[in-house]
């Protein structure tokens, strides 16, 4: 496995819907819409234990902790403390000290990450050590940039500064195989990206004088949280389509088999 220095970025994109500053309501929807959808999936399947993966402010760890009741809140650095007392900050990167040394516990029954992966140099070694910590049956639901929305630049790399992977459904799916994961459901968020690259377009052909998300009063809290659950809760169809490719998989063999 590279050590941290090869295998991390220096610098995150991350975006925290409720931080009224960040001017981009489509893409505030997308990433609560996707702590939402993880919320539900993983409470109607009795989960005890969720470890959130690049939890960032905490607003993700948060929304589990409303309906999980433990909940392990992983970052290279934490800005506040937490909201309930069920979640527990870890501060850590991966590929410095193993997971299961860094929790202080053997396994999780779920693990969620979100848009982190594709920052990584080494993805299939983050993913090896999820499987480390995860029996046969345990839920890891991941999502990653869908590849047909990266921009390559002439030099042949991203030109997004914070990534380093570009991913399809195959090669993430493969990946996933490779650290004893089965893919059980594929997922995107195609309304989100649809709208986003209409107002794009209309603003640009100055059919439009500016965006839907111009307007204050749309950043607020409940109008957030039901956009997010309208428009941006992962669905299983248009995937191809979508920025983000959802991914929900079960840990189903030790990788020494």
């Amino acid at each position: 496995m590279k050590n941290a220095e090869t295998r991390f970025t220096e610098q995150w994109d991350a975006v925290d819907p409720f931080d009224e500053s960040y001017p981009h309501l489509w893409i505030k929807v997308e990433h609560l819409g996707r702590y939402i959808f993880a919320c539900r999936y993983l409470a109607s399947r009795g989960v005890e234990t969720v470890l959130d993966v690049g939890a960032g402010t905490g607003y993700g760890s948060d929304r589990l902790a409303s309906q999980i009741p433990t909940v392990l809140s992983l970052d290279v650095g934490h800005p506040s403390p937490p909201n309930r007392e069920s979640i527990i900050q870890i501060t850590h990167k991966l590929g410095t000290q193993s997971l299961k040394t860094a929790l202080d516990r053997s396994f999780v029954d779920a693990i969620v990450c979100f848009e982190t992966v594709e920052h990584l140099v080494d993805p299939g070694g983050a993913l090896e050590e999820f499987s480390q910590i995860q029996n046969p049956g345990g839920i890891l639901i991941l999502s990653v940039p869908n590849s047909v929305a990266e921009r390559i630049g002439p030099d042949g790399l991203l030109t997004n500064p914070y990534h380093r992977r570009a991913f399809t459904i195959s090669s993430i799916r493969s990946l996933l195989n490779a650290s004893g994961y089965e893919v059980r459901e594929v997922l995107g968020q195609q309304l989100t990206t649809d709208i986003n690259s209409n107002e794009t377009r209309n603003i640009r052909r100055k059919q439009v004088d500016g965006r839907i998300g111009d307007e204050p009063s749309l950043h607020g809290r409940e109008t957030l949280e039901r956009l997010a659950t309208v428009v941006g809760y992962p669905e299983p169809r248009d995937v191809e389509r979508s920025y983000s490719l959802i991914i929900v998989a079960e840990r189903t063999a030790d990788l020494s088999e």
